[in-house]
């Protein structure tokens, strides 16, 4: 049996420093008290998971340069928290989004966000960019259909079970599955649940 806890932090349009000044302080408070509860109740806590969930706040700011670091340091901080309140031996799991702005938002700029959010999966061992925006429908330039919300929250779980509990390494959607390269083409296969995919 394992006791689930989700915590939402946050707000939407919030820059990385937004989230790191006025929102960090409050999910290291909610790993406290999930650590008091599970020891109230003499439950084992370990944090497995943690979800970054920014939106579309950065796709208005011209310094993408650090942006990946600046997420970092932002789950650093919450990992580090995570570790020494709870004293479990594995790192939790980061799972993030590549934004929409591939498509839908700021294209001048959103691009590189999206581009540093799939090369943080890409980069560091416990980091899971686990869909692409751009495969929902959306109500507007920038929310989901709430039918499409429920597909975000099935992807999430999907990336965990794949990569936490099956153990199959990486759950990869925005990744190539296989890439044939000939002297007269190259044909690249991706996981696309939904058509057509964007490039840049």
């Amino acid at each position: 049996d394992f006791s689930i806890f989700c915590s939402v932090i946050g707000e939407g349009s919030q820059s990385v420093e937004q989230m790191i000044t006025k929102y960090l302080p409050k999910l290291k408070h909610s790993i406290t008290n999930f650590k008091e509860l599970c020891d109230k109740n003499g439950e084992t806590c370990e944090v497995w998971a943690l979800g970054y969930i920014q939106g579309e706040g950065d796709s208005y700011v011209n310094a993408y340069e650090d942006y990946a670091s600046r997420v970092m340091h932002y789950m650093n901080e919450a990992i580090n928290h995570v570790m020494i309140t709870t004293k479990q031996a594995a790192l939790p799991y980061i799972y993030i989004y590549q934004q929409a702005a591939t498509q839908y938002v700021a294209p001048q700029n959103g691009y590189k966000v999206a581009q540093n959010q799939w090369l943080l999966s890409k980069s560091v061992p416990n980091v899971v960019c686990f869909t692409p925006m751009y495969i929902f429908d959306y109500i507007d330039t920038v929310h989901l259909t709430s039918l499409d919300y429920w597909f975000l929250g099935e992807y999430i779980g999907r990336a965990i079970h794949h990569t936490q509990f099956a153990n199959q390494g990486k759950f990869r959607p925005t990744e190539p599955e296989q890439i044939i390269w000939t002297d007269n083409y190259i044909d690249i296969v991706y996981h696309a649940p939904k058509y057509p995919i964007r490039f840049t």
